[in-house]
């Protein structure tokens, strides 16, 4: 059996808020496009706290050839996102978004603290950098940012995650990522 699938399986034990209440976990999802991605970096997704089987298509498959049933997961506002945007209202956290284009993801912001007054946000961008050094200098905001907050992290484009996860320097609760053409967040990552 894959890493990945191994993955997914093992993620599908815990409940929701269990995986909130969880620090310093790196959690991803992966679609069948992503998951193909994903085989090539099979190092990487290994070392990732969980897996999210994210798509109906994945789900299927998964019973199809493996025989086990998962959930579907994606963090959209059908599945996760309310019930992240849920806890840290009712526990107090705060929520660092890198996600879409930059226009995008203030629209998002806007409509979340509508639907979630009490949701603090620690911050915001877009998922796009410019270099390396654009990352790394992202990656040690938050960073700089984790003990006082944000408790949860969410990234669209895997990339400060991973960068943060590679320094072992995770002050954060939570970081929920995902890679390549996913939504998070009610916007959609341009790549």
């Amino acid at each position: 059996m894959s890493i990945l699938v191994d993955k997914i399986l093992s993620t599908e034990n815990y409940s929701v808020n269990q995986i909130f209440e969880t620090k310093g976990k790196v959690y991803t999802y992966l679609n069948p496009v992503s998951y193909l991605t994903a085989l090539d970096n099979k190092k990487l997704f290994g070392k990732m706290d969980g897996i999210f089987a994210d798509g109906g298509l994945l789900v299927k498959a998964i019973k199809m050839v493996y025989g086990n049933q998962v959930t579907r997961r994606s963090f959209d506002m059908t599945s996760m996102a309310p019930e992240l945007f849920s806890y840290a209202e009712e526990h107090g956290k705060t929520i660092y978004i890198v996600a879409s284009k930059q226009e995008q993801v203030e629209k998002a912001v806007e409509i979340f603290r509508e639907r979630y007054p009490k949701v603090k946000f620690a911050g915001y961008r877009n998922g796009y950098f410019a270099s390396e050094q654009e990352m790394d200098e992202e990656a040690k905001h938050i960073v700089k940012l984790g003990t006082a907050y944000p408790q949860a992290l969410c990234d669209g484009r895997l990339a400060v995650s991973c960068k943060i996860y590679r320094r072992k320097n995770l002050r954060i609760v939570f970081a929920l990522s995902n890679i390549e053409s996913k939504n998070i967040i009610i916007a959609k990552n341009g790549r």
